[in-house]
C-alpha cells in the first residue's frame, strides 16, 4: 500500500466531498499535511472510520490544479479500495 497513488475514486453527490470541491480522479498528494503515498491501508482505514465531524485536509491535485480541501468524515460506512490505479472505476 504505501508508495502508491491515491486517487479520488467516487465523490457521493450531494455529500461532503462533493460540497468541498472533491472529484473524482483526482490525485490525492497530502493528507493532515503528511504526503498520501506514506500512509499505509490501516491508518487510511482508521482516519476514515473517525469520528463524524472530525475534519481531514487535503491536498488535491486535477485539471484545475492542486488545491486544499476541507472534508468532515462522513457518516455511515465508508470503503477504501487499495490498488495504485483506479481508473475506470
Amino acid at each position: 500500500w504505501r508508495g502508491m497513488q491515491v486517487e479520488v475514486v467516487t465523490v457521493v453527490p450531494g455529500g461532503q466531498g462533493e460540497a468541498a470541491g472533491l472529484e473524482a480522479g483526482q490525485q490525492v498528494l497530502k493528507i493532515d499535511g503528511k504526503p498520501a503515498a506514506s500512509w499505509t491501508e490501516g491508518e487510511l482505514r482508521r482516519l476514515w472510520a473517525g469520528e463524524l465531524g472530525d475534519e481531514v485536509v487535503l491536498v488535491v491535485k486535477g485539471d484545475g490544479g492542486r488545491k486544499r480541501i476541507r472534508v468532515e468524515v462522513p457518516a455511515g460506512p465508508r470503503e477504501i479500495q487499495p490498488g495504485s490505479n483506479h481508473e475506470g472505476q
